[in-house]
C-alpha cells in the first residue's frame, strides 16, 4: 500500500502484480467514515486484481478550507469526489458505500468515470436513522456537524464487521455534515437520466434498517 496525491487530496493505493483490469478503482465512504473503513474491500479488491484508489476528501473541508463541515453539501461533496478522480490521470470505475455510493451515482456523468457501482446506498428521500437523535437534528437544522450513531443503530452499521475490528471502527468515526444529510433526506439530488451517463450499479440486501 503506497501514500500518494491525488491532486490536493492524499490517499492510499494498492497496485498489485499483475494489475488484471483496464481501469482503477476509486472507493468512497459511508457517513462518518474514513478511508480506514474500507481497509477490508480495499484489500479485497487488490487480492483481485484491481488498482485501488481510496482518497480522504476531509483533507479539503473543515477548518481553514473553503468547505465548512457542517455545511458542506452533497454537491460539494461530490464535485471533490470528481476532483481527486481528475487527479488519477486516467479513466476510472468508482464504488460508493452508502452516501459515497450516491456520489459514484453522480458521478457516473463525469468524463473519466467509466462505470458507478453504490453498495448499500442511502436512499434520496429517506429520513434515514443513521443520523437520528435530537441533537443531529438541531445539528441539521443549524448546518452544523452531525454526531456519529450510538447504541442500536451503530450496532447495525459495523454488525457485519470482523469482531475484532469492531473497536477499532467505532473509534474512527468522526462527525460529518448534517447539509449532506440534509439534502439526501429531502431527495435534493439530481441524478443523470438512462443513455447519458456511465453503466450504473445499485447493490443492495433485500432488509436494510438504513435504506
Amino acid at each position: 500500500m503506497d501514500d500518494v496525491e491525488l491532486g490536493r487530496f492524499p490517499a492510499q493505493c494498492e497496485r498489485p502484480e499483475p494489475i488484471k483490469f483496464a481501469w482503477p478503482i476509486v472507493l468512497l465512504p459511508e457517513l462518518f467514515t474514513t478511508p480506514r473503513h474500507l481497509a477490508l474491500v480495499f484489500g479485497y479488491l487488490a487480492s483481485i486484481g484491481w488498482e485501488v484508489f481510496v482518497p480522504d476528501l476531509r483533507a479539503a473541508v473543515g477548518k481553514g478550507s473553503t468547505h465548512p463541515l457542517g455545511k458542506l453539501s452533497f454537491n460539494d461533496l461530490a464535485a471533490l469526489a470528481g476532483e481527486a478522480i481528475d487527479g488519477i490521470g486516467r479513466d476510472a470505475v468508482v464504488l460508493g458505500h452508502g452516501v459515497g455510493g450516491l456520489v459514484a451515482l453522480k458521478l457516473s456523468r463525469h468524463l473519466r468515470v467509466k462505470a458507478a457501482v453504490a453498495y448499500a446506498p442511502l436512499v434520496p428521500g429517506f429520513r434515514t436513522p443513521l443520523v437520528g437523535g435530537i441533537a443531529n437534528r438541531l445539528a441539521m437544522m443549524w448546518r452544523r456537524p452531525i454526531k456519529p450513531p450510538r447504541g442500536r443503530i451503530l450496532f447495525e452499521l459495523i454488525a457485519d464487521s470482523d469482531p475484532f475490528t469492531r473497536d477499532a471502527l467505532i473509534n474512527g468515526m468522526v462527525p460529518d455534515s448534517g447539509a449532506i444529510a440534509v439534502d439526501v433526506m429531502a431527495g435534493a439530488i439530481e441524478f443523470a437520466a438512462p443513455g447519458q451517463a456511465a453503466p450504473r450499479l445499485i447493490v443492495a440486501g433485500d432488509s436494510d434498517i438504513f435504506a
